[in-house]
């Protein structure tokens, strides 16, 4: 549905093994009207050719019903805004989590017309998708996704609080 609303656009998908698998994908687009020339799919490759391929990236699509965890996360301090659908369950929420420590909680779905109505509207607002990309890298950098000492000492703070319940607790 993203494809068809945005007649311009392409879809990069990564580690799709040649193949029968990447036959089969062609085929199911085909028949929704998305012709194999929209479909850019890759194989596996090394680290380094992986965050090349970010330059070619306008928006990522966070998957679903189990949402990214490392690559959403990679995704966003790349600078590439992520759609996100999130469901109930943890798996469903990681890129959920992500969106609301950056302040891009406007950018998470709760249901898959939001996802396409907003991933149309990310797509077709370019000025807003440029400034977005701008400034994008130093709002996580500014995030408390990024804030490795608060992180450590509210993990440490935690860690306290479950020892001293333990210890105060007759044997």
């Amino acid at each position: 549905e993203i494809l068809k609303a945005v007649p311009a656009s392409r879809l990069l998908m990564l580690t799709v093994p040649e193949g029968l698998a990447r036959e089969r994908l062609v085929e199911k687009f085909a028949a929704l009207g998305i012709p194999a020339e929209r479909l850019d799919l890759f194989g596996k490759f090394p680290s380094s050719a992986f965050y090349k391929m970010f330059q070619r990236v306008d928006i990522a699509l966070d998957p679903f019903p189990v949402t990214g965890g490392t690559t959403t996360c990679e995704t966003l301090w790349m600078g590439v805004p992520v759609v996100v659908l999130a469901g109930q369950r943890f798996v469903s929420r990681v890129g959920y989590s992500f969106l609301s420590a950056t302040g891009l909680g406007h950018l998470s779905t709760v249901s898959i017309d939001d996802y396409i109505r907003t991933a149309v509207s990310l797509a077709s607002d370019i000025p807003a998708l440029s400034k977005l990309h701008d400034s994008l890298r130093s709002q996580v950098a500014a995030s408390p996704l990024t804030d490795a000492s608060t992180f450590t000492r509210n993990l440490e703070a935690a860690f306290r609080h479950v020892w001293e319940k333990w210890c105060a607790t007759p044997t």
